[in-house]
């Protein structure tokens, strides 16, 4: 149900007089029993076992809870109460609802809202205090209104520093999109350095030799000077430079 039709449920008069007799009667025993009674310590009491504690206190089965959300859900989408494509719901702590929500991506709980009874992909939370990494932030929205809301609160939270360590991969043309859309957002994107010469050189160099196995020789045909091997150059600047035409490859291509 919509949150502000909810109220407190009210109680019976005939409830109300029994609960204040039986509150009389509490107060009239505690007045007349002893100020002092015998009691045995429970300090010394042994722990429930794991088997005992399932047979005595078992752990609540949420699937009908579950059940009855999604037919409550389904209800509400057919009597035109609930238009929306996203529903908020809202309910108190430790309520269950969160342990039911949890089950909606068993296709036999979440089947009753759609049909095809295909379940539904539970969202998680992200763990910040390792480093991440987006691959492709086209993938993240929709060019809609309603979808660019995903995208939005990952900049801002980037721009204040509340998302961790990451890195976000964006086609080009994606990102000429959301510089247009968020003029104000300063995110100093970086991009791989073009294939010059030099690194051409190197990575045809790198993709002759079959990682290095072989030796490639090649020489302009009208004078005579080499192409392939490059000139001599120290370890640190090869690998620099092989590491360097790999990402501008990967970039290109």
């Amino acid at each position: 149900m919509p949150a502000e039709q909810w109220t407190l449920p009210q109680t019976s008069v005939r409830r109300s007089l029994k609960d204040a007799i039986r509150h009389a009667l509490t107060q009239l025993q505690a007045g007349v029993s002893q100020s002092e009674k015998p009691f045995e310590s429970m300090d010394e009491l042994p722990g429930l076992s794991a088997v005992q504690q399932r047979r005595l206190a078992p752990e609540q089965d949420y699937s009908h809870q579950a059940a009855a959300i999604a037919c409550g859900l389904k209800h509400a989408r057919a009597e035109g109460s609930l238009s929306r494509e996203v529903v908020c719901l809202v309910a108190p702590p430790f309520s269950g609802v969160q342990q039911a929500l949890a089950l909606f991506s068993e296709p036999e709980q979440s089947g009753s809202i759609e049909d095809g009874g295909e379940g539904w992909s539970i969202i998680l939370p992200p763990d910040l205090s390792r480093p991440w990494v987006i691959s492709e932030l086209a993938d993240f929205w929709h060019r809609r209104l309603a979808g660019l809301a995903l995208v939005k609160e990952l900049f801002r939270r980037i721009a204040n520093g509340s998302a961790g360590a990451g890195i976000v991969g964006c086609s080009s043309w994606c990102w000429q999109y959301w510089g247009h859309y968020l003029e104000s957002a300063q995110m100093s994107p970086w991009t791989p350095a073009p294939l010059d010469s030099e690194r051409l050189g190197v990575w045809f160099t790198h993709l002759a030799s079959g990682s290095g196995k072989s030796t490639v020789v090649a020489r302009m045909a009208g004078d005579g000077l080499y192409v392939l091997p490059l000139a001599e150059i120290d370890e640190a600047e090869k690998t620099k430079a092989v590491i360097n035409a790999n990402t501008a490859t990967s970039y290109v291509t």
